[in-house]
């Protein structure tokens, strides 16, 4: 969790300690298989998405609070 007024009020985030080696080497093995499929993405790249992109993303942060 951030400890700022945006991570408690908006952000609904909440942080949650468990302390089993077996489940945390479960959840790494998940994030590895998940890394596999990401690309990493430049800040110039990511300025030049297209203009639909950058309009569904600012269409879907008028209405975050609600999802």
């Amino acid at each position: 969790t951030n400890f700022d007024d945006r991570s408690f009020e908006l952000n609904d985030e909440v942080t949650l300690g468990i302390w089993d080696p077996t489940f945390a080497s479960e959840l790494e093995e998940i994030f590895e298989k998940d890394l596999v499929d990401c690309d990493e993405m430049e800040l110039e790249t990511w300025k030049k998405r297209p203009l639909w992109h950058k309009t569904l993303d600012g269409m879907f942060f008028l209405i975050n609070e609600q999802l």
